[in-house]
């Protein structure tokens, strides 16, 4: 079972904005690596169909966030660090795009606990394999902005999904081979 707390890791002044704004929020926390995989299936499920909405409803401003946060990871790559904060807000612009408040009350819920490669074991310098996986995601993101910009739901939705899907594999590789790996 998932362990669930409200809203642990945040410091005093941005729980108690949260809390006031939304009347109290729970934070998923997983612990073990089956409630990751888990998390990520959830991910994918509601993610793919955000990315859906976001080809149709997204604002120019809304696109240009997204095209901002894959510029931000492409950037901690260049400076040998793991991209992921940068990821999850690339996530969080996507749901935000979708104009449908659940998605990114879903996404805040999961929060960065529910991303793999912000474990942290993976924040250190990347090694050369690590830089090269972080080049792969950016593709898949890159994949998944395109795919918005199209403005057709269902190439939207299969570039979440794909990235997503990959994400789960990268992620159940890693943890049989007892390395971390962005996901």
């Amino acid at each position: 079972m998932t362990n669930v707390t409200p809203l642990r890791g945040l410091d005093d002044a941005t729980r108690k904005a949260v809390e006031r704004k939304s009347g109290g929020v729970f934070v998923l926390d997983p612990q073990k690596r089956s409630e990751l995989l888990e998390c990520l299936e959830l991910r994918l499920a509601i993610e793919a169909e955000a990315a859906g909405y976001a080809a149709t409803r997204a604002t120019p401003a809304q696109r240009q966030r997204i095209a901002e946060c894959l510029e931000d990871m492409a950037a901690m790559v260049d400076k040998r660090r793991s991209a992921s904060a940068a990821d999850f807000a690339f996530h969080m612009a996507v749901a935000d795009a979708a104009n449908n408040r659940y998605f990114v009350k879903f996404l805040m819920a999961l929060g960065m606990r529910a991303v793999p490669r912000a474990r942290p074991e993976v924040h250190a310098l990347l090694t050369e394999e690590g830089i090269t996986q972080e080049r792969a995601l950016i593709d898949e993101h890159e994949r998944v902005l395109g795919a918005i910009n199209s403005g057709k739901p269902e190439v939207a939705r299969e570039a979440m999904r794909g990235h997503l899907i990959k994400a789960i594999k990268r992620y159940s590789a890693s943890h049989d081979r007892g390395t971390p790996n962005p996901a």
